[in-house]
């Protein structure tokens, strides 16, 4: 295997991590504001709608995981066949 295969593979588990994290991050944020442990207005949930985000969120997380999951593992197979060369 060369670099250039490496470098794909960790490129596409980079965008995997980050795909797959986005909503995990968007509900812990939430929870951050309903607590005023971060400021209102960080993207955009203010104190009036972070628990609801967050009871939302938490309790849909049997339909955010498995979408979560199947978006980063699209994006990273997109990612591996742009990138793919001919041997």
């Amino acid at each position: 295997m060369d670099i250039v295969n490496v470098l794909r593979w960790i490129f596409a588990a980079i965008i995997f991590s980050a795909l797959a994290y986005l909503p995990w991050h968007y509900w812990e944020l939430a929870q951050l504001v309903m607590h005023g442990e971060a400021p209102e207005g960080t993207m955009g949930i203010y104190a009036s709608n972070a628990q609801s985000i967050w009871w939302l969120m938490g309790l849909g997380m049997i339909i955010w995981v498995p979408l979560s999951l199947a978006l980063a593992v699209w994006a990273s197979w997109a990612f591996m066949q742009l990138t793919r060369r001919e041997q």
